[in-house]
């Protein structure tokens, strides 16, 4: 036991004694010892950093997506496997619905390359367990070879519960049935499993896990309104560092240049993170393009989160409240019509108001700007991970050597 020196101030003995009893912890399933750090990838809007209270999507964590159907989850999967890519990382998607969109996805990237989407098809949640795994072996084998944590990998799994239990299909093909209703109880421990591993496998790694669900809603037991509850066990909600749900509001008709699309409404659910409750509203629109010479269609597919930033900054002004005020004062932004704003802090006056997905534009290419609309919004700054940035410096590891305490044997 860890001996009081003279010289050590109390507070430094009781941290020598913790740090003691846990380094002398017996571990048989391999665990990095360090919480995670909140390192991650940029959100680069207004919009998404008020809606998660923070700047960042931090690594090593599970993320969660659930909503209704045509509320647009996989359209946000997306997404964020574009903001992977924007930090100089790779993306896997696991299919495990059959309606796997490839071409929906691309343009959502904005990649003409489509070389840069591999993704797997699965037949189980069996399947989806094993490609994750792989995934994440492989990117992580190959930054132990070379030394250097600088692969950003994000896996997707398009639904969770999506497709049933290799043990359900089996009880199909021999019994005709699912057998004795118990399908449920197994696809929802397979789940639960799954998330107590995978959350232990990220640590140490520049990997997060996207998750997408469906959202079956129930009478609350006590009150008024409606309970959340997504199928494949509760595990999942206490595993994800933020569950997003998403709603539909209302579809948007095709205009005159062909662009049609939904506006969707977005709050974090359950966050680990930060406060959770804000609402975002942002619209997903598309449209089609003919080449050149007319010869194929290619999709447009984009989130216009430019506008979410005003439509979110003018409902926070709405509200009245101290940040309200401040945010009133520091911007001076007015709505005239849907289709016209203006706002005097970039310099656009009520003479000649633009359009909100413009403005918003104006807005967060102001960098000190943003930076004061952060700190009203109490968004929390987190250290942003830049292209080519070694994981390891945020964590103080040596990839050379085994980060984990183990065990083979009972003493």
């Amino acid at each position: 036991m860890a001996k009081k020196a003279a010289n050590v101030t109390r507070p430094e003995y009781l941290h020598n004694l913790l740090k003691e009893a846990t380094s002398s912890v017996k571990k048989k399933v391999k665990c990095d010892v360090r919480v995670p750090p909140d390192v991650g990838v940029y959100l680069p809007h207004i919009s998404l950093r008020y809606l998660f209270k923070m700047n960042i999507i931090p690594f090593c964590r599970f993320y969660q997506i659930f909503g209704a159907s045509r509320s647009c989850k996989s359209s946000f999967l997306y997404y964020l496997y574009k903001l992977i890519r924007q930090a100089d990382g790779v993306y896997h998607h696991i299919s495990a619905e059959d309606k796997d969109s490839r071409q929906l996805r691309l343009a959502v990237l904005d990649e003409a390359d489509p070389s840069v989407d591999r993704p797997t098809r699965v037949g189980s949640i069996n399947d989806y367990m094993r490609a994750t795994n792989s995934v994440f072996k492989v990117f992580r084998d190959a930054m132990i070879e070379s030394g250097k944590a600088d692969i950003p990998c994000m896996v997707g799994i398009d639904s969770l519960s999506g497709k049933l239990a290799e043990a359900t299909y089996e009880a199909f093909e021999k019994e005709g049935g699912a057998g004795n209703g118990q399908r449920y109880a197994i696809e929802a421990k397979l789940i639960n499993d799954f998330m107590k591993v995978v959350t232990n496998y990220m640590i140490g790694y520049p990997f997060i896990v996207v998750g997408v669900n469906h959202d079956h809603t129930k009478p609350k037991q006590y009150g008024q309104g409606l309970d959340h509850h997504t199928p494949g066990g509760f595990t999942q909600g206490y595993s994800a560092s933020n569950r997003v749900y998403t709603k539909h509001i209302k579809d948007i008709d095709r205009d005159a240049s062909g662009e049609a699309g939904h506006e969707i409404e977005f709050e974090i659910y359950k966050g680990s993170m930060g406060p959770t409750g804000e609402r975002v509203r942002c619209e997903f629109k598309w449209k089609y393009e003919r080449n050149e010479d007319g010869t194929d269609v290619k999709q447009l597919a984009w989130w216009d989160w430019h506008k979410a930033t005003c439509t979110s900054l003018m409902n926070v002004i709405e509200d009245k409240g101290e940040r309200g005020k401040a945010i009133k004062d520091l911007l001076g932004l007015y709505k005239i019509n849907a289709g016209k704003w203006y706002c005097k802090a970039v310099g656009v006056d009520s003479k000649n108001p633009i359009d909100p997905s413009t403005l918003g534009q104006m807005i967060e290419a102001d960098v000190d700007l943003t930076a004061k609309i952060d700190a009203i919004l109490e968004v929390r700054k987190c250290t942003i991970y830049q292209p080519g940035d070694d994981f390891r410096k945020f964590l103080d590891m040596d990839y050379g050597t085994d980060a984990t305490t183990e065990t083979d044997d009972d003493e």
